[in-house]
């Protein structure tokens, strides 16, 4: 889970029958929060399902970034762990997958790797909230003092506009 992440009040409604879908399948990974490569995919909803939607877990096989929150069977964390060594100790640029971000290590892990199952949750069950970037450069506002605290405030407005 990212540290941004918001949590949709249907995992906790759903969590008996996410877990019986997992035990009753085989898979490697689960995507619960995403955004989806496929722009032919809907747009998430970030204001989040009700907690009654029934939630489907369903195999998927193209790229997925922002992978805020998610999870992965202990039977492949070998493998993979095994995987993100080689990608770190490769050259940017290896037709392998040289260094990356994290969610683009997990597509090329799972482009690399089709034996293994990818499911997704359908409905999302979880988003990122608007906050400052670790990852990425932040705006300038994010470093100027007054108006740092301005945009976080207004982050956390939006935040809690969005669970009206």
């Amino acid at each position: 889970m990212e540290d941004d992440l918001v949590i949709s009040k249907t995992l906790i409604a759903q969590q008996s029958a996410l877990i019986e879908q997992l035990q009753g399948q085989d898979w490697g990974m689960v995507y619960f929060g995403y955004y989806l490569t496929d722009r032919n995919l809907p747009k998430v909803d970030t204001k989040g399902p009700s907690a009654e939607a029934a939630v489907l877990l369903k195999p998927y096989t193209l790229g997925i970034q922002n992978a805020h929150f998610y999870g992965v069977n202990g039977q492949i964390l070998d493998r993979l762990i095994a995987f993100l060594e080689q990608v770190q100790q490769r050259p940017s640029g290896h037709p392998d997958g040289g260094p990356m971000h994290v969610d683009g290590a997990y597509s090329t892990f799972r482009a690399q790797n089709p034996d293994i199952t990818t499911l997704i949750a359908e409905p999302n069950l979880g988003w990122q909230r608007s906050s400052r970037s670790d990852i990425h450069a932040s705006a300038w506002y994010d470093y100027v003092p007054l108006v740092r605290d301005v945009a976080n405030a207004a982050r956390g407005a939006k935040l809690w506009l969005s669970n009206k």
